[in-house]
């Protein structure tokens, strides 16, 4: 995991009608890789549980419905994960009569 300590940055920022010069501070991002069946996403994140950030992210954009995100492995920053039926879809879900 990468440095997550807090950056202090100099800028300028408009307020009431005139510039100011200000100290601000903002979190550090890195960039990571999801690895999908058919394709690769990157998202920019704060370096903190990336691991349920990939998963979250598969779960909402890449996932079809009835589908979950299924964790395969990861090398750094890179997330290889592919799609499962979800166990309690009724597709998955036995019907008894």
């Amino acid at each position: 995991m990468q440095n997550s300590a807090l950056h202090q940055i100099y800028c300028r920022k408009f307020f009431q009608g005139t510039w100011h010069e200000i100290q601000d501070v903002v979190p550090p991002e890195v960039q990571i890789h999801i690895r999908w069946p058919d394709s690769t996403h990157s998202l920019w994140a704060f370096p903190h549980e990336l691991h349920d950030l990939a998963l979250g992210h598969a779960a909402l954009e890449l996932c079809a419905p009835r589908e979950e995100p299924v964790y395969i492995n990861h090398q750094e920053t890179t997330f290889t994960l592919r799609p499962s039926l979800w166990e309690g879809s009724p597709v998955c879900t036995p019907r008894y009569t």
